[in-house]
């Protein structure tokens, strides 16, 4: 019992250590939809694990088609960000999820708030209403709560899909956090253990 409770502790090891995937389609382009002219802007829906979620596109230089689905790498922002599309953009990506906040809102200027967000990760020139943005997000990110904002980043990496950043409660989550698959982990461990030293336990045995 010993060697299959430290087995399964391995296991949830390497669980803890490996980045979470998750398979996403591209439901709209805009919610709803609206064009700048020449592409269509944010908040967009994808659909993740069955779950409708509003998204912010972050990258300008790749391309995704309404209804195309493809696996994807779903990082915290502000944790372990190794495996998105900019794995020394920290702050960028802080500076993004506050532009998800605007962007969200009723009534939001959601065309410069988009191009700011594509500015910040690059590949886009900014207008001044744009950098206006871009400056805000400057100034609040070090502040704000980023609970609950994954990026959304294709596997494949460059020149595949689009990388996204997405906000879901944390009471209700697109994919479970590594954290809270070790905790799970670690407390089935204690089950096998306890299991087994009442195994091993002679007066067990003589019931």
């Amino acid at each position: 019992m010993k060697k299959l409770a430290f087995s399964f502790l391995l296991a949830v090891g390497l669980l803890c250590a490996s980045p979470i995937t998750t398979t996403v389609k591209l439901v709209d382009a805009g919610h709803p939809p609206l064009s700048d002219g020449h592409y269509y802007v944010g908040p967009y829906d994808l659909l993740i694990n069955g779950q409708t979620v509003a998204a912010l596109c972050i990258d300008f230089s790749d391309r995704t088609s309404t209804g195309t689905s493809w696996t994807a790498y779903l990082s915290n922002v502000g944790g372990d960000i190794s495996d998105t599309y900019h794995p020394t953009f920290d702050v960028k990506y802080q500076e993004e999820a506050y532009l998800y906040s605007l962007i969200v809102q009723p009534g939001a200027d959601r065309k410069d708030i988009q191009h700011a967000a594509w500015a910040i990760t690059g590949g886009y020139t900014a207008n001044s209403a744009a950098q206006a943005y871009i400056q805000m997000a400057k100034d609040n990110y070090s502040t704000f709560d980023f609970t609950g904002y994954q990026i959304v980043s294709g596997i494949n990496g460059w020149n595949h899909e689009q990388e996204f950043l997405i906000y879901t409660p944390p009471s209700d989550p697109v994919a479970p956090e590594p954290a809270s698959l070790g905790l799970f982990g670690l407390g089935l461990v204690g089950a096998f253990a306890a299991r087994g030293r009442g195994a091993d336990d002679p007066r067990e045995r003589d019931h």
